[in-house]
C-alpha cells in the first residue's frame, strides 16, 4: 500500500519487525529505526513468534480524515 503524506517513520521498541520498501526487506530490531517515503510500496510484519512486536510509527504531515490507504 502507499499512503498520502511526505516522510513515514517506525521506531522498534520491542520485537522484531520486517519492513518491504519497493520489494526490499529490513529487519528491524529494539532500538531501530526506519525512515521511507510512503508514496513508495510498502509492508511490514512482525518476525515474532513468541510475544509482541511494539513500534512507534509517525507520518509527516499527519494523516487527517479522508485521507486513507491508496491501493
Amino acid at each position: 500500500y502507499t499512503l498520502p503524506a511526505e516522510v513515514e517513520f517506525v521506531f522498534v521498541l520491542e520485537g522484531e519487525l520486517e519492513v518491504t520498501v519497493a520489494g526490499e526487506g529490513t529487519v528491524l530490531g529494539p532500538g531501530d529505526a526506519f525512515t521511507f517515503s510512503p508514496g513508495t510500496e510498502h509492508g511490514f510484519r512482525s518476525l515474532r513468534t513468541d510475544g509482541t512486536t511494539r513500534v512507534l510509527w509517525v507520518f509527516a504531515p499527519a494523516l487527517s480524515e479522508g485521507r486513507a490507504a491508496l491501493p
